[in-house]
């Protein structure tokens, strides 16, 4: 069977501290693809939080943007050719590992496609199509337009310079520059294809990785995150999580 760590150097969960549910929940998902954080070179990043916007939507995406950057820095400095980079509410299917067996990249190659490459993401044109008990053969894709979620995403060392001068290059734009300006990480992933169009990114599908049902640290606190509401929400959020699993 395939495993993760013979096909990327290093892996990296960022969680921020405070999220003890999401940390404790990421040792049963590494677990589902053969990861363990006793493993060496699989880290645990501790996310940035920040109180300031900055001209970013949120503090929170600040942070966020911050953490997926700050990785990048720290693949390079390693001199990791290849990271996966995971967030701590990313679920994976059951049967993963036995379905990456089939990508024509790992049959031929052994090797995840370069540049960006996503296991699970959201396409903002159309529904996502997800693994099933039926899924025998997962295809590899280009995606020419834009890629939402970067929740379990893997990144190679030949765009590491470019993709983080990009990066701080959109820390110091002007707000609302939806190209080198402040913006969610996904959408400065982006814009750093539009600017080098020669830069891929690859997807599986059907995808085998989404984002579990849970309240998100990214944006201003909302009626459904006081914390008496979210005890209440809580079970409905586990069942429904279960519930998406057992489909996948």
């Amino acid at each position: 069977m395939i495993k993760l760590l013979d096909l990327v150097d290093a892996v990296f969960v960022i969680n921020l501290p405070e999220r003890v549910d999401r940390r404790s929940r990421m040792d049963k998902v590494l677990a589902s693809i053969g990861l363990s954080f006793d493993q060496e070179n699989v880290f645990l990043f501790p996310a940035v939080r920040v109180s300031d916007a900055a001209g970013f939507p949120s503090p929170g995406v600040r942070g966020c943007f911050l953490s997926h950057k700050t990785v990048l820095e720290q693949a390079r400095e390693a001199g990791y050719k290849k990271v996966l980079i995971l967030e701590d509410d990313v679920e994976f299917a059951r049967n993963t590992l036995t379905l990456l067996e089939t990508l024509p990249t790992l049959a031929n190659a052994g090797d995840l496609p370069n540049d960006f490459f996503y296991f699970g993401f959201e396409d903002p044109l159309n529904k996502a199509k997800f693994v099933n008990a039926k899924t025998q053969k997962l295809q590899l894709e280009e995606i020419p337009g834009r890629v939402v979620c970067a929740h379990a995403y893997t990144v190679s060392c030949d765009i590491y310079d470019d993709l983080i001068n990009h990066l701080d290059e959109c820390l110091e734009g002007e707000p609302g520059d939806l190209e080198r300006g402040p913006m969610d990480v996904d959408g400065a992933y982006n814009a750093f294809r539009r600017r080098y169009p020669h830069r891929k990114a690859t997807v599986v599908q059907p995808q085998v990785a989404w984002q579990r049902v849970t309240h998100s640290d990214l944006h201003a606190r909302t009626w459904h995150q006081a914390p008496g509401i979210r005890q209440i929400l809580k079970p409905i959020r586990i069942l429904r999580n279960r519930l998406i699993l057992l489909s996948r």
